[in-house]
């Protein structure tokens, strides 16, 4: 399973200290997607699921997001996963009565590659605005891309969706956030919405991980 989608802000991991796990997440810095989907493809999906959202219909707001990533995944090639939509509020940890984890979305390649969203904020319980629950869905999308195009146990070559860039020998073992993770879900996001691709500039945070930064 994924570590899933914690937090709206964009965060990296660390690197691992482990050579295979190291090895995968420097191959994931280097994938990119060289074919994005286009917006005319996705608009009455949309609007479902904001007024789904708006409304408070989860079979509709479900429905929309499986919509969403069937076309993706046939843009892609992929599986089709499936999409749950668990009732009441995202879980969350606290500490020090404080909140100091939220899951807003999940990945499981070995559950009928799900992916899980909850459409309620934790401590409010207030429906999550949506483009924050469009986000959470592509995030979640990408570590299916990452566990099925990009996966080591894919047999097919797959050099129409890898960039130049990318080590020919070298998919994916698992789907770690990195810099280049972020990327792929940027380039879907803003496509999809029909809008032009925000840059970001990534901020090391001294551990090892980075924090993305709009670029003014």
């Amino acid at each position: 399973m994924s570590k899933g989608h914690l937090s709206w802000g964009t965060i990296t991991e660390a690197p691992p200290t482990g050579r295979v796990a190291l090895l995968d997440f420097r191959r994931s810095e280097l994938l990119k997607l060289l074919k994005v989907p286009s917006r005319a493809g996705f608009a009455d999906q949309l609007k479902e699921m904001a007024n789904g959202l708006m409304e408070e219909e989860s079979s509709s707001v479900r429905k929309a997001c499986a919509d969403v990533v069937e076309r993706l995944a046939r843009l892609y090639g992929t599986p089709v996963p499936k999409v749950v939509l668990p009732p009441g509020v995202r879980p969350y940890k606290t500490k020090e009565g404080r909140l100091s984890e939220v899951l807003m979305g999940d990945y499981s390649p070995r559950q009928g590659q799900r992916i899980r969203l909850w459409m309620y904020t934790s401590k409010l319980r207030k429906v999550v605005a949506f483009r924050r629950f469009l986000f959470t869905l592509v995030h979640e999308f990408v570590h299916h891309l990452d566990n099925t195009l990009f996966s080591c146990a894919r047999r097919v070559e797959t050099a129409n969706s890898l960039s130049v860039e990318s080590n020919p020998s070298g998919l994916l073992r698992g789907s770690p956030h990195t810099r280049a993770f972020y990327g792929r879900c940027w380039d879907i996001f803003y496509a999809i919405l029909g809008q032009p691709r925000k840059q970001f500039l990534w901020r090391p945070l001294g551990d090892g991980r980075y924090r993305a930064i709009e670029a003014k």
